[in-house]
Parts: C-alpha cells; sequence; structure tokens
C-alpha cells in the first residue's frame, strides 16, 4: 500500500473528527441549558440562525405558493398572513411553519434559561427566568 495514501486518509479522518467536534460542540451551545457564550460567538450564532429560519421558510412557502418570501411578513399576524401574503395558500403551510420554528424558539430561549437556571427553578421554572435582569 502506498505510504502517502495512508497518510491522506490520515489527515482526512483527522479533519472529519475535527468537524464533528465542532458541531457536537454547536449543537450543544444551541440545545443544552448548560455553559455561557462570549458575545462574538452568540452574535455569529444568531446570525447564521436568522438566515437558515429564513431560507427554510422562503424555501416552503415557494414550494407550497409560488410565492416569494419577504422579510416583512415577519411582522404580519396571522389573519393578514393568509389574506394578503399568501392567498391560496394550503393549509399545511401554517403549521409545517410553526413547528420549523420550535427549533428556533428553543434555540433562543435556552441561554436566557441557561445563565439563570438556579434562580428560574426557585422562582417557578425555567420561563420565569426570561423576566428576571
Amino acid at each position: 500500500m502506498n505510504p502517502l495514501i495512508f497518510q491522506h486518509r490520515s489527515v482526512l479522518v483527522c479533519m472529519m473528527c475535527c468537524m464533528a467536534n465542532r458541531v457536537t460542540r454547536l449543537l450543544r451551545f444551541w440545545f443544552t441549558l448548560n455553559g455561557a457564550a462570549d458575545r462574538k460567538a452568540y452574535l455569529a450564532s444568531g446570525i447564521a440562525l436568522m438566515i437558515a429560519k429564513y431560507l427554510g421558510d422562503a424555501w416552503l412557502v415557494w414550494r407550497a405558493t409560488g410565492i416569494h418570501w419577504e422579510l416583512e411578513y415577519y411582522l404580519l399576524h396571522v389573519h393578514s398572513l393568509l389574506t394578503l401574503a399568501l392567498p391560496g395558500a394550503p393549509s399545511w403551510l401554517l403549521p409545517v411553519i410553526a413547528l420549523w420554528a420550535l427549533p428556533f424558539i428553543w434555540i433562543g430561549v435556552s441561554p436566557c434559561c441557561g445563565t439563570r437556571l438556579t434562580p428560574a427553578f426557585l422562582l417557578g421554572g425555567p420561563w420565569s427566568s426570561l423576566f428576571h435582569s
């Protein structure tokens, strides 16, 4: 066996392990209630998640209706969204968008709960930590 191929494979395996470690840390950062984040990581993560959420919503709306999803649609309430922005949308679209939003809501709320976990449980659960400064 060629030693150069063996060395190339070991470098590839090392890169894959490093990438898997980064993905694991990112998922742990997003979905667990422990650990603090610095401002730079929090901002970068927030921007990446906003882009991912918008692209997911835009793809779902385009596939269901053929309409381009505008950013200002996020400011509309459900009735206006259905009648003005998405006329003729299939009935499954809004529940799917709501399900798609759940991980993003969790990722947005979990840092608030994680940094104040002990006071939150003492005062009435993790949701109450949103109201403490």
